[in-house]
């Protein structure tokens, strides 16, 4: 993903803005905060947060539940969390030149 932001820093006139669909999950137990580290890495290639939006996940064809215990993807009948609750739409502003 940083070789994207590093594309988008790239073309981007000073100013411009782009906007990021994410969803944080958790892997067997352990919650892995993508938008959180999304942001960081814009963060640090010159870009500012011009607005983060988190909304519930609508319905999907994606797979939205895990089971805790092997982390794998499962049916709404075998599995027992769900993957992907909600999403962010991080919109991020290119700084400077």
């Amino acid at each position: 993903m940083q070789e994207c932001f590093i594309e988008m820093r790239r073309i981007l006139k000073v100013g411009g803005k782009t906007a990021i669909v994410i969803g944080d999950t958790a892997l067997k137990g352990v919650p892995i905060l993508n938008a959180e580290i999304f942001i960081e890495i814009l963060e640090k290639l010159d870009f500012q947060v011009y607005d983060i939006i988190k909304r519930m996940i609508p319905a999907k064809i994606l797979p939205q539940t895990r089971d805790k215990k092997t982390g794998r993807f499962a049916s709404k009948k075998s599995s027992d969390t769900a993957a992907y609750p909600h999403e962010f739409i991080i919109i991020m502003e290119k700084l400077g030149a």
